[in-house]
């Protein structure tokens, strides 16, 4: 219907420019539309395809602030059993080393060798070398 008009319209203007212009304009209009609705359309495509990238993206980034966290918690613990291994670590080292110099100054010295290990040490002369001497 609004084909025969647009025919009739045309065919009756060919004679009439106004009438002619307006067929123009109307065409010029219509077309317009058309490629304004495939913008709409193609802009909405591309605002639903943004609002899933945002949403991914936000989800990603809690994802990141609680792997963050967590990474921030294990250091945390790290430097706890660090510092606690450094305590025993300390702790154990000055304890031997008090019952080292408590064996040198008391014990060591009172302590009487067998005749076969001092034979022994005479007969092998390098085994007398302490790791204190072998410096």
């Amino acid at each position: 219907m609004i084909v025969a008009w647009l025919a009739g319209l045309f065919r009756t203007g060919k004679n009439n420019p106004t009438l002619l212009l307006l067929i123009v304009f109307v065409v010029y209009f219509f077309i317009t539309q058309y490629q304004s609705r495939l913008q709409d359309k193609r802009i909405i495509s591309l605002a639903e395809q943004n609002i899933t990238y945002v949403q991914r993206l936000e989800a990603e980034q809690l994802e990141a602030k609680e792997m963050r966290t967590k990474i921030y918690d294990m250091q945390q613990e790290l430097h706890k059993l660090t510092v606690y291994k450094n305590t025993l670590t300390k702790d154990y080292q000055s304890k031997l080393l008090m019952i080292s110099n408590e064996l040198q100054n008391s014990t060591c010295a009172n302590v009487t060798l067998p005749d076969n290990l001092v034979k022994w040490l005479q007969l092998n002369p390098d085994a007398n070398k302490t790791a204190s001497n072998n410096k």
